[in-house]
């Protein structure tokens, strides 16, 4: 069992330059997160775009899980969502803390309040709180607010294996759990609700309005 003190490294870099996109299946945040990279490569700011899980091997073995593929219990899966987190954040190489303390901008497509929206279903809550309490969090937290119909007519609409979250069921629950997670990290990120029903453009346009101020904040 790891230590709070290697489990959690200390943070000594500003978290300003750190925004995520959250959202039940289909609300749209891989769009916005798109959007806001190319927004901000559009002005000369050095941008990172990511996700979670990730495309490392820890990742992989997430996504098969989520897909059907590979059988494992819902805990197993709290425990690789945290690790493949830890190492997304620290990694030397291209983890996010390395790439804030350059001075680049992150935008990332879905982030610890997935893990207490989702996994807590099965896992309960205060596990996945315990596994991601300590993690940093990002200066914004855009959260894309959508009806239960619409995302599962976007979710009819793709193509490829559906996900096992991504039944009507599960959906309803999920807004319930993002906002009590969000009442937990309230003092520790700014939250951010957008109503995910409009069209790409008019939501990427509040996206960027709250965005633009914490360039001139980040700036050294």
């Amino acid at each position: 069992m790891y230590s709070k003190r290697s489990y959690a490294k200390e943070v000594t870099v500003s978290m300003e330059r750190f925004f995520v996109f959250e959202g039940i299946d289909g609300a749209g945040t891989t769009t916005q997160s798109k959007m806001l990279y190319d927004a901000l490569c559009s002005v000369n700011c050095h941008a990172f775009l990511t996700w979670e899980p990730t495309d490392s091997p820890v990742g992989s073995v997430i996504r098969s899980i989520l897909n059907g593929t590979y059988r494992a219990d819902h805990a197993t899966l709290s425990y690789l969502f945290a690790a493949d987190r830890h190492d997304h954040l620290w990694n030397p190489d291209h983890g996010i803390y390395h790439m804030l303390r350059r001075g680049v901008y992150v935008v990332q497509d879905r982030y610890l309040f997935s893990s207490l929206a989702y996994q807590s279903a099965h896992s309960g809550y205060d596990l996945i709180y315990q596994l991601n309490k300590d993690f940093p969090l990002p200066s914004i937290t855009f959260f894309f607010d959508i009806p239960v119909d619409i995302s599962i007519r976007r979710l009819e609409e793709r193509n490829g294996i559906q996900e096992i979250f991504e039944h009507q069921e599960f959906q309803q629950q999920l807004r319930i759990r993002y906002m009590r997670a969000f009442d937990d990290f309230s003092k520790q990120t700014e939250i951010v609700i957008i109503d995910g029903t409009g069209t790409p453009e008019e939501i990427h346009a509040q996206v960027w309005d709250r965005v633009r101020q914490r360039i001139s904040m980040a700036s050294p």
